[in-house]
């Protein structure tokens, strides 16, 4: 019995001093938190001093500010809005409708200046004459004057209103015209017309041969310095196409005259072709 009471106060000792050793950490362990939170108290103090002092600058720095608005206000002219202003939808300055009116009315009296001083300048303009107009034609009888020499009879202004009409100038002929003209010509000259009509010159036409012709596209190949191509329009093509059957050898030129010979009369036909008169 001894043995056991001896062991369990034994066992009560080591775990007393296990308590104890662990209190002792414990306080230690609070010591350092103490004096790391005196340490950060410490910071805190200063800073709140710091901040304090900052405060008490600013609160100083807006008095004086209010202090200087209220003594510029005070100093400042008084000014009472009685009206707002309106915003305008005009320029105020230049105008510019004034200033083109004064710049036609002034356009305008620079030129009636202009045409006065250029008549003032001239001087007065002679009256037209009408004096005797010496005619010479073929139709008037040649008159026997002075030494033997024939001159013209002499025509007054009242006589030439008895002259004939002069003949009419030449003119195109118009779309009408050009197709009666179609319709009145035979196969050759209707081939022709239409081929000038296309826009081949009258050279062209005469040297037209069927190499030069593509029916299968549509289209007129000119060769030579001014080579370019030419659609094929109706009624053209359909004049091509019934000389293309005639002509199964697909050689030659084009136009060929009754014998079967190539044409190379056109050019001359066509220069001498009268024009209609106006």
């Amino acid at each position: 019995m001894p043995g056991a009471a001896l062991a369990e106060a034994q066992g009560e000792i080591a775990a007393a001093q296990t308590a104890s050793e662990q209190l002792r950490q414990d306080v230690a362990e609070n010591q350092k938190h103490a004096q790391e939170f005196a340490t950060h108290l410490n910071q805190y103090k200063a800073l709140q001093q710091d901040l304090d002092h900052l405060e008490g600058m600013h609160r100083a720095a807006f008095d004086r500010l209010a202090k200087l608005q209220a003594s510029e206000k005070q100093r400042a002219p008084r000014i009472d809005v009685l009206q707002a202003a309106s915003p305008s939808v005009a320029p105020y300055w230049p105008d510019y409708n004034r200033d083109a009116l004064i710049a036609v009315a002034g356009s305008v009296l620079f030129g009636l200046f202009a045409a006065w001083l250029a008549d003032f300048l001239s001087g007065p303009q002679p009256l037209p004459t009408f004096p005797n107009i010496t005619l010479q034609h073929s139709w008037l009888p040649m008159v026997q004057g002075r030494d033997g020499v024939a001159e013209a009879p002499t025509l007054t202004a009242s006589e030439t209103a008895r002259l004939p009409a002069p003949a009419p100038m030449p003119r195109q002929l118009d779309n009408n015209e050009i197709s009666a003209l179609i319709a009145a010509a035979n196969e050759e000259s209707r081939l022709a017309v239409l081929s000038l009509l296309s826009g081949l010159s009258p050279e062209e036409t005469v040297a037209l041969n069927w190499e030069a012709v593509d029916l299968a596209n549509g289209v007129i190949r000119v060769p030579g310095p001014y080579g370019r191509t030419i659609p094929i329009e109706e009624p053209l093509g359909g004049l091509l196409a019934v000389r293309r059957k005639r002509q199964p050898e697909a050689t030659g030129t084009v136009l060929r005259a009754r014998g079967g010979t190539s044409v190379d009369s056109f050019e001359k036909s066509y220069n001498t072709l009268p024009m209609m008169p106006g």
